[in-house]
């Protein structure tokens, strides 16, 4: 059903591919010289519009009379500085085996950037106006990450950073952003003295924290910005305000059991773990996101008409469930009752947002889905043999959009 990036690379002795129409292959490179090949059957609608080739790929293809229309320019750089004179060329795939990474004249930093941390230095140059930095997810972490003063003049505080084991970020910036700095490498930080305010979360859970400074210039700090910051032994405020990190470093998460006075399903309540079937309270209003993933054998649910609001795959999951019911807070002996259970659960089936695989498994017991979204998991599940009629969104974009447009469809199928 899916054949991996580079799959068969370097099979030169391989003379003969046979697959059959359902078959999707990831990205690109999966038969990279694969010099010898006489025979390559493959689904040839999909490999002209959607497969993106390498060069080497491309002949092959040629010489088998297979059409593709999209190509992988494909870059490995050895100079000791490289220099990106065009920031639109970092689209290609780019090998990079310099010491040192020059931005060069560019005006604008995509949140594509997070691959600079691969980098032992990462200098972002006064050029740079609007930036969207993302530095995450790298084994190899950057030694020292410099951000000039006008990278944030036209989007300040957007930038995350946790691959660095140290930044210097411009005395510009006024805010650092909810979790900016969470599960970073930080071993130490100064927080610049114009900074009038410290976002929730913004070094929780970095494990390297040590030490940090705060300028008299912050006046507002949010909820758990060290907590789970264990080796954290010293925090030093300018004007002399006091701090217990005992306090504030704990994991403040703690559990509490739901109750007829909650009103909001989230991470800080739960009900019994193994519930096969749960009633919610009326009192509840909202539902976050992937609430009752958790909740393994659950098998029914009861919703009140109270819930203003469902975030999306509340149901992520819960592929034992088979009955969803609804029940009214109010008590009258008319049929008011059963008219807002009706508007409720028509509104209910509309808007909640589900995935593809759990649309299918409740249509099995009757129930009805309309917001469907097609997720990874359901590719992963089914490829692309899915009635698209039912899908509103694929990767929460518009469907109607992708499906239009070839290029934008091999980016998400």
């Amino acid at each position: 059903r899916k054949v991996g990036s580079f799959a068969f690379e370097k099979c030169e002795q391989l003379k003969e591919l046979v697959f059959n129409d359902n078959v999707i292959f990831e990205d690109g490179g999966c038969f990279e010289q694969c010099t010898s090949l006489t025979k390559l059957d493959v689904p040839f609608s999909y490999m002209k519009h959607v497969y993106t080739a390498t060069e080497s790929e491309k002949k092959i293809f040629m010489r088998l009379g297979i059409k593709v229309l999209n190509v992988m320019k494909s870059e490995e750089i050895v100079e000791k500085v490289f220099k990106f004179d065009n920031f639109c060329d970092t689209l290609c795939d780019v090998s990079n085996h310099a010491d040192y990474v020059h931005l060069g004249d560019l005006d604008m930093f995509d949140n594509d950037s997070n691959y600079l941390s691969e980098h032992p230095r990462v200098y972002i140059p006064t050029t740079i106006v609007k930036a969207d930095i993302g530095c995450y997810n790298f084994n190899n972490p950057i030694e020292k990450l410099l951000i000039s003063e006008n990278a944030f003049l036209l989007n300040e505080s957007n930038f995350y950073v946790n691959n660095a084991n140290r930044i210097q970020i411009p005395s510009t910036v006024t805010k650092i952003p909810k979790c900016c700095f969470s599960r970073s490498k930080l071993e130490e930080f100064v927080v610049p003295p114009n900074v009038r305010e410290i976002g929730t979360e913004a070094f929780s859970d970095s494990m390297s924290l040590t030490s940090l400074y705060i300028p008299k210039s912050v006046t507002k700090i949010g909820k758990r910005v060290v907590a789970g910051c264990t080796n954290l032994n010293s925090i030093v405020f300018e004007d002399g305000r006091t701090f217990d990190i005992g306090k504030e470093t704990e994991d403040q998460e703690n559990i509490h059991n739901v109750t007829p006075n909650t009103t909001k399903l989230n991470y800080n309540v739960e009900f019994p773990l193994n519930s096969t079937r749960i009633e919610v309270p009326s009192s509840v209003t909202k539902i976050c996101y992937t609430f009752f993933k958790k909740y393994k054998n659950l098998c029914e649910i009861v919703f009140p008409t109270t819930i203003k609001k469902f975030e999306s795959l509340i149901f992520d999951e819960c592929n034992k469930l088979t009955k969803i019911s609804f029940c009214s807070c109010l008590n009258k002996s008319d049929n008011s009752n059963m008219h807002n259970i009706e508007q409720f659960k028509k509104l209910f089936f509309k808007t909640v947002a589900v995935s593809y695989a759990f649309y299918l498994q409740m249509k099995a017991f009757g129930y009805t889905f309309y917001n469907v979204n097609y997720y990874t998991s359901d590719y992963d599940l089914y490829g692309t043999k899915v009635d698209f009629s039912v899908i509103k969104y694929i990767y929460n974009q518009d469907k109607n959009v992708i499906l239009n447009n070839t290029n934008s469809l091999k980016s998400y199928i």
